[in-house]
């Protein structure tokens, strides 16, 4: 982590993809938050909320602001050079981005978290499922998909956030497309393209290690539940690591989220172990549904221009 931390670009404080291992120089500079670098930016906030140490918190807000900045464009994600941060370096988001609105939730982003969740939300109402590349007007770049579980984990940390049943339905809609599109007789097959809603004769094991976690976790009852997942930390794997690791001697325990019966037990105190507690302003579920109808108008006027701009240039294409 510090090794990586020094390669940033100074100036942009973003990352590249892909690192020459004998070298440490950057052999890919495209900067975004999908695949290639998705982990790191999750280990820099998940690093502070196991080990309490500050550094890495600091790190993360750094890096987090130059995303909020150079990459985000409204409610889509464009990637772009670490180095020229104003040159796009290309024109679709993959579907590992779609953990970034879980980690805005830690961090106390919410309103943002919700801008990013719907903006994913509409591309899986399009197309039942993500695919694995698309592009910014949501049509297929790259139509597998393989069953993937970042947009049901985003969409279990804003559920858990802010207990708005839209986060419910949006859960229910994707069991049911599981249900309805990749259920086999001996499994659940990927999808070899979303177009076509073909299968792969194969089923990754983060089917079960987390797509399906997540969504027995969106849909449990406490009581249900082997132990209370706000004791822990998830990794980017979603494996548990308790939150005790980082524990000091005499420091007041800390949880993931906190309920209003853990703060009114008497005798009983608690903090967050994320920066969520402390940034994050309350987004009720009416103030959620103006921010997602919002995300929406924008969607739909920025489709409109792509439209336009299609058909002048099949205008002029036919005049020549």
């Amino acid at each position: 982590m510090d090794f990586l931390w020094e390669q940033r670009h100074r100036s942009s404080d973003l990352m590249g993809t892909v690192l020459n291992v004998h070298s440490g120089d950057w052999v890919r500079k495209e900067s975004g938050i999908g695949a290639g670098i998705d982990s790191y930016y999750e280990y820099c906030l998940k690093a502070y909320i196991l080990l309490g140490d500050e550094s890495f918190l600091e790190r993360f807000d750094r890096h987090y602001e130059a995303v909020m900045r150079y990459v985000n464009k409204g409610p889509l994600f464009v990637d772009v050079h670490m180095h020229r941060p104003t040159v796009a370096t290309r024109s679709f988001m993959d579907a590992l981005l779609a953990f970034w609105p879980g980690l805005q939730v830690l961090k106390g982003d919410v309103r943002r978290a919700v801008e990013m969740h719907e903006m994913l939300f509409q591309v899986v109402r399009k197309h039942k499922f993500l695919p694995e590349a698309f592009t910014h007007d949501f049509q297929v770049h790259w139509g597998e998909h393989p069953i993937r579980p970042e947009f049901i984990e985003s969409t279990y940390f804003l559920y858990r956030a802010t207990k708005d049943p839209h986060y419910l339905e949006v859960a229910k809609q994707v069991m049911e497309s599981i249900n309805d599109y990749v259920r086999v007789p001996c499994g659940f097959a990927g999808v070899k393209d979303v177009r076509t809603m073909s299968h792969e004769d194969r089923m990754d094991s983060f089917v079960l290690s987390e797509t399906f976690k997540y969504l027995y976790m969106i849909f449990a009852e406490p009581q249900e539940l082997p132990f209370d997942p706000d004791n822990y930390v998830l990794t980017t794997e979603a494996h548990f690591l308790p939150l005790s690791i980082g524990a000091q001697q005499d420091d007041v325990p800390r949880r993931m989220f906190i309920r209003p019966d853990d703060v009114s037990t008497p005798n009983v105190y608690y903090k967050y172990a994320n920066p969520f507690g402390a940034n994050q302003q309350p987004t009720e579920a009416d103030e959620a549904m103006r921010i997602r109808e919002r995300t929406q108008n924008i969607l739909e006027k920025l489709f409109d221009f792509q439209r336009q701009q299609d058909s002048h240039q099949s205008s002029q294409c036919f005049k020549t």
